[in-house]
């Protein structure tokens, strides 16, 4: 999947055969659902910051360019590739209304209490024992880089190093940092050509190089 949701391939929508956007009412609600049903893998809505978010294969990020209602847009002129089981006159109006502003904005507003589609603060970057980087999510608690994945509700990315490692660990609560430290020897973290150690943020060890991924 692009970067820009737009640039979607068939695999990603519903197919004509059977689609299950046929079985969306026409009304506001019904187009709230078929743009879950076309987008809403890839977006959020967080009731906390009131702010839309959007996957880019790498994490949520907060839409700042209005992505949501560019898909708003493509489900509405996808009205009219449905096979409906509605009277067919019926449904040639409501998709070209459907392409109205005021349908476009009410599609975008019912959607966000759509299933799967609200998240609160606390849910996002939720999980201590993991750092999102640019090149994948590495699992603290084996020392493993894995792909990522929009179920961890990533919302940093970062470039990992001393700082953000450190601010990593610092910021999990004193157990768990003991039980991540306590995994093996020293760590070797590396902030340009400075090798450092952070055995001084607390009495106990820990195993990785961070250096050695390539973030």
């Amino acid at each position: 999947m692009a970067t820009n949701l737009l640039a979607f391939t068939t695999a990603d929508t519903p197919s004509k055969v059977g689609d299950p956007q046929a079985s969306c009412h026409l009304s506001d609600l019904g187009n709230a659902k078929r743009l879950v049903i076309r987008h809403g893998h890839n977006l959020r809505f967080c009731y906390g910051s009131k702010n839309w978010l959007v996957w880019d294969d790498k994490r949520f990020k907060v839409d700042t360019t209005n992505e949501v209602e560019r898909c708003a847009k493509e489900t509405a002129l996808s009205i009219h590739d449905e096979e409906t089981p509605w009277d067919y006159f019926d449904f040639m109006i409501w998709a070209n209304l459907s392409e109205s502003r005021g349908h476009l904005n009410a599609m975008v507003e019912l959607a966000k209490s759509e299933l799967s589609i609200p998240v609160t603060p606390n849910l996002l970057d939720a999980d201590p024992w993991l750092l999102n980087c640019n090149n994948g999510a590495l699992d603290l608690r084996i020392g493993k880089l894995r792909e990522h994945r929009r179920e961890d509700l990533g919302l940093d990315l970062h470039q990992v190093g001393q700082r953000t490692f450190t601010s990593k660990l610092l910021s999990m609560p004193s157990t768990q940092r003991s039980q991540f430290c306590a995994r093996g020897p020293v760590i070797g973290v590396k902030d340009g050509s400075n090798p450092q150690t952070i055995r001084n943020l607390d009495e106990h060890r820990s195993i990785f190089d961070i250096d050695d991924l390539p973030c």
